[in-house]
């Protein structure tokens, strides 16, 4: 009986040893498995940090170009008439030529080409970069964007609409603001709303406009190279030269005279295009 005894007593404390050695493996095992879980989490939650972390530097440059793009500067009009009635006459010279949207200057007396792409390139100005822009009114209509930016996009499909209806335009207009101090040689304009021959009859354009910068304006006079548009589409475009140049950090254009080839226009006045620029 002694040594049945003994028998058992010895398979039990190898059974609790096994049973021991099994808990340990386990645990160390779970301890493996939690710490590279621990790992895996940090470096996960590490790597989402970066790619937050570079997504907010990401999305604030990308703000702050778009913010430099879009920018909207407020102003109505009557701050725009008080900067047109403060500043100097211009007594310099400036120069006038009427051009195809292909960049081919229209003799006097006759009409632009038609349907030909805006080569943008096709003169030797620079235009300059406009940070800031607003407008002292702009038409608002569902589905419409009319925006005084559409000025800035090359294309005459859009326009910035003034949004006056009392006034057909005259007093409005806007300012285009520089990111410094730069030199102006001039103007591009492209008058009216020229996405095609009916838009431009249903709509008016400037036939006068004011134009101060550097403290110094200008009456800008359209009506001589103010088009017809032949055909159905966009066909022409007026350079401004100032001689000498101008050097400022904003630029301000008031409507003073408004125009139509349309019997009948609904009292919006438009410009397809305006675009500032440097020799």
């Amino acid at each position: 009986m002694q040594v049945r005894s003994d028998f058992w007593k010895r398979c039990l404390v190898l059974l609790l040893a096994g049973i021991f050695c099994i808990a340990m493996l386990a645990g160390c095992s779970n301890g493996e498995n939690s710490e590279a879980a621990d790992s895996g989490a940090e470096v996960e939650s590490s790597a989402e940090s970066t790619d937050n972390a570079e997504g907010s530097e990401a999305d604030d440059s990308s703000e702050s170009e778009d913010a430099e793009v879009v920018a909207i500067e407020s102003i109505d009009s009557d701050e725009l008439q008080s900067i047109i009635d403060k500043a100097q006459p211009y007594e310099g010279e400036v120069q006038m030529s009427v051009h195809s949207v292909s960049g081919e200057e229209v003799p006097e007396g006759e009409e632009p080409d038609n349907n030909v792409v805006i080569n943008k390139n096709s003169y030797a100005p620079n235009y300059l970069r406009v940070s800031a822009a607003g407008a002292s009114s702009t038409l608002q209509a569902s589905g419409y964007n009319y925006s005084v930016w559409n000025m800035l996009d090359w294309d005459p499909t859009t326009c910035w609409a003034e949004g006056n209806s009392s006034s057909e335009g005259i007093g409005e207009g806007f300012t285009y603001r520089f990111s410094g101090q730069t030199r102006i040689d001039g103007f591009e304009i492209f008058p009216g709303y020229q996405k095609s021959q009916s838009v431009y009859r249903k709509n008016l354009l400037p036939s006068e406009l004011y134009i101060e910068a550097g403290g110094y304006k200008y009456l800008v006079d359209l009506e001589p190279g103010i088009q017809d548009l032949p055909g159905d589409g966009y066909a022409y475009y007026a350079d401004f030269v100032f001689t000498p140049p101008i050097y400022a950090d904003t630029m301000n254009v008031v409507i003073t005279g408004v125009g139509t080839y349309g019997s009948n226009p609904d009292y919006d006045c438009c410009i397809s295009e305006f675009h500032p620029f440097r020799f």
